[in-house]
């Protein structure tokens, strides 16, 4: 190649290729807990409709908690009408406990989607960083040798 470098340049190239196959070696390890992450983020999220089938069975016994085989009476419509409005505000919590874990189901996997479509295109990120590297590498060292 008959690219002149400034010592500066050289230097900076010499730099820049380390940093680049430190990224390489990095890369290699991180990209298999990216897709262990879409794989837990997908898991979470089929994982939310099972929570609320399994609260919904609880919030289902509202018949057997009120009992109407005794004669009604004033206490027992009172303890009755108690019992419906403690009934409702659980549906109320659980309707916005189902929510709020859809959503962080959803979002979820949406990040772990990304990131896994992100390493899957970047796959080979760190042949091509070894590569910059030894170009790189090579044209500081011709520079010197012509120096």
């Amino acid at each position: 190649m008959n690219l002149k470098l400034t010592d500066a340049e050289k230097q900076f190239a010499l730099k820049y290729s380390s940093q680049l196959e430190n990224k390489a070696k990095a890369w290699r390890i991180l990209r298999w807990p990216a897709i262990l992450f879409f794989l837990i983020g997908t898991g979470i999220f089929l994982f939310t409709g099972d929570i609320g089938d399994i609260l919904n069975e609880v919030m289902s016994t509202k018949g057997e908690i009120i009992s109407n085989d005794v004669a009604p009476t004033p206490e027992t419509n009172a303890s009755n009408i108690e019992t419906l409005t403690i009934l409702i505000d659980m549906k109320a919590d659980l309707l916005r406990v189902e929510f709020g874990d859809a959503m962080r189901g959803f979002i979820g996997l949406w990040v772990c989607f990304f990131l896994c479509l992100y390493v899957l295109s970047n796959w080979h990120r760190d042949q091509r960083d070894r590569l910059m590297a030894k170009v790189l590498r090579s044209m500081a060292d011709s520079n010197k040798q012509e120096a």
